[in-house]
């Protein structure tokens, strides 16, 4: 295991790029290709959370992101 890893991002076949947490139960969306995620990590924005079927919230960003918060992706949400 690599020190200090805290996240492993993942590519669909889509080349949609998606991260999880090996800290805690959080999942996002990174970007549609690996240029936008790379783009918005190099500028600081933040990505989009998303939440598992059986999940109701989850931390991050120092607050509770819950599905009725307009910033949260689901899978009926996700960006094609």
């Amino acid at each position: 295991m690599c020190e200090g890893r805290h996240a492993d991002l993942y590519m669909d076949e889509r080349g949609r790029l998606f991260g999880t947490s090996v800290v805690h139960e959080a999942f996002w969306f990174a970007g549609a290709n690996i240029n936008e995620a790379l783009t918005a990590m190099l500028a600081g924005q933040r990505w989009r959370m998303m939440l598992l079927r059986d999940q109701h919230s989850v931390t991050a960003y120092g607050r509770i992101i819950t599905r009725d918060d307009t910033d949260v992706l689901t899978a009926e949400t996700l960006p094609a």
